[in-house]
């Protein structure tokens, strides 16, 4: 039984980024301090969970506050409805199987596995909307193949075989399904 993972609110899918710190220090041109770090880092994740809370938790009781907090990540993460009735009995083995090694299915695979952050995702997402914007009727076989070879392309993902940036995509897709989300690339 496959369960459908709850989706994030736009507001709650962009990370804290140190580049928007603020303070005295970088108004005069400085790099930032260690405060100004903490101070916005703080300040972003009080944002984020009054964000987590009016989307995930209202109408809660104080004393519920942790629990709701934990069923809407976990259903967010692992896909379990926060009222399943066998909760805890499908968070134990999602955990179980994640974390203890003896639960984990081992395969040999070829050469060194890369791992696809959200950043890399999001970048990949832009580059194949706006290549489909220039080139509407290919596939994204073929746009991925367009993205290996194309000079501004290239160095990004001239490395990666069709099937992993196809595969890549498709994550990136399920994150961002709109193309208005993804935002100015830098």
């Amino acid at each position: 039984m496959t369960a459908n993972k709850r989706r994030l609110p736009k507001s709650l899918r962009k990370p804290i980024s140190i580049d928007d710190v603020t303070g005295l220090a970088v108004q005069l041109g400085l790099p930032p301090d260690k405060a100004d770090v903490e101070r916005h880092i703080k300040r972003e994740y009080l944002q984020a969970i009054k964000e987590f809370d009016a989307h995930f938790c209202k109408n809660c009781k104080p004393n519920e506050l942790s629990e709701r907090r934990a069923k809407a990540a976990t259903e967010i993460v692992y896909g379990i409805p926060a009222n399943a009735p066998d909760w805890w009995a499908q968070v134990a083995f999602k955990l179980i199987t994640k974390h203890i090694p003896a639960f984990q299915i081992s395969e040999k695979s070829v050469g060194r596995s890369r791992e696809w952050t959200i950043g890399k995702l999001l970048d990949l997402r832009r580059d194949l909307q706006k290549l489909k914007e220039q080139h509407p009727r290919l596939s994204i076989a073929r746009l991925c193949q367009t993205l290996k070879k194309h000079k501004d392309y290239n160095s990004r993902w001239g490395r990666y075989q069709i099937p992993a940036l196809r595969k890549a995509h498709t994550l990136a897709l399920k994150l961002w399904p709109n193309p208005a989300e993804l935002g100015s690339t830098s």
